[in-house]
Order: structure tokens, then sequence, then C-alpha cells
């Protein structure tokens, strides 16, 4: 939209073609580059894929409340080739959900999650999301048949002073469906963690390790455990 800014750009994939982009009225778009007429000529085409125009009127007659998008991120490529790598995955907080939304073949919902009841009205307002992808695990001496050759991907995402970690699965085909559906994906909780403080910041520093940053102190958690161990750094 003319005079808006943009307050978030970021590639898809593998493609130097796709991006997805957010701007200051809380809308989050695709686009998508194609070859037109000619060595140097482009097609761009731009769709919605988050939000609402503010000229468009509700039935009620009620104004919408303001929105705004607080982070947002594309699902990056790992060393380990996923049915997720071609869909285009881009995680997108506001002040009130999570939603995570595939831009290929067309724009579709993944998952969605309410802010949780947990994060404090006293602080101000911030978000995050990080994603972690999936990458190559090694093989276990032990047990080498039962142990997952790749990890799964996981997002990490903040209101305030209330961190959650997502991780995601891929369902299987069954023999008899269609080979090119789009896969099933599921989204489960893994931990959630309390702060103090606002979280202004979230870097996964490895595959079990996430370090979510605060004004004055950082912490590091362990997510991939059945507890939560948490370890306080100096900034």
């Amino acid at each position: 939209m003319e005079g808006v800014s943009v307050l978030h750009l970021a590639f898809l994939g593998t493609r130097h073609t796709a991006l997805v982009s957010a701007d200051g009225h809380g809308m989050a778009f695709s686009h998508l580059a194609t070859r037109g007429f000619g060595a140097l000529v482009r097609i761009i085409k731009t769709a919605r894929i988050l939000g609402r125009y503010p000229f468009d009127i509700p039935a009620s007659g009620r104004p919408r409340k303001p929105s705004s998008v607080l982070a947002f991120a594309p699902l990056p490529l790992g060393n380990s080739v996923q049915a997720t790598d071609s869909m285009g995955l881009v995680a997108i907080l506001t002040p009130y959900l999570l939603v995570v939304i595939s831009t290929t073949p067309v724009a579709q919902t993944q998952h969605k999650a309410s802010r949780p009841k947990e994060v404090a009205h006293d602080k101000a307002l911030s978000g995050c999301v990080a994603w972690f992808p999936s990458v190559k695990l090694k093989e276990s001496s032990i047990n080498p048949d039962i142990t997952p050759k790749s990890s799964k991907a996981k997002l990490a995402y903040s209101w305030s002073n209330v961190l959650t970690i997502l991780e995601l699965s891929i369902a299987e085909h069954e023999s008899s469906e269609d080979p090119n559906k789009p896969p099933v994906l599921q989204f489960r909780a893994k931990s959630r963690w309390e702060c103090d403080e606002a979280i202004v910041a979230v870097q996964w520093i490895s595959r079990q390790v996430v370090g979510p940053c605060c004004s004055n102190w950082a912490e590091k958690l362990i997510v991939d455990r059945y507890w939560v161990c948490s370890l306080a750094l100096s900034v």
C-alpha cells in the first residue's frame, strides 16, 4: 500500500524470486516473481496472507481493532531435506495471535495459537519468533535402527515474558493417498517458560538450546528434555 512502511522482508526457501513481507498496518504478503516476455522481464505476483485492508469495513459497521506484526520469520532450510522445504512456511506474531502460514502452492494457515493468559499485563508488549530447521543426526552405535535420521524443526516464540517452544512434525501419507498432496503438519507445544522481564530477542544456539534475551540479561534454556534447565548469563 502506498505510504505504508515495510517492516519485515525475507526470502523463502531455495528460491531467490520468492519473498514475504509485512507492513505497518499489520498486513503480510507473499511475492513471487515469474518470467515474462523477454529475458529481462519479470512478472510479480503478490498475495495477501494476513491482515485486512484499512478501508475494508465489516458488515457490523464497527471499526476493527488496529493490529501490527510484532515478529516475522520464514522457516530456514536445514541440511536435511524435508517436505516443508517447498511450502514456504512463515511464522507471524501479532499482539493477539501466532500464525504459521504456508505460502506455496496457495496461502494456507497451518497453525494458530492465542496469546497465553500468563503474559504479564504490567510489562511492555514485545514479540519474538525464531525457527530452528530440521538437521541430520548422527547414527547411534547402540541402537542405529531406532535413532531418527533427522531432528524435527522447532519454533520459539514469545509474548512479553512468556516463551513457548513448538515442535513441528510431518504426518506420513497413507499408501492410497495422492503423493502430490501437500503434507499434513502437526505442531506440538514442547515447553513453556516465564521470565521476570519482557523478552526482547530470541536466538537458537543449537538444536537443543535457545537463548532469550532481556533488557539486562539472557538465559539459555535446554528444551530437548522432559524438564527445562536454565542458566543465567551476563551480557
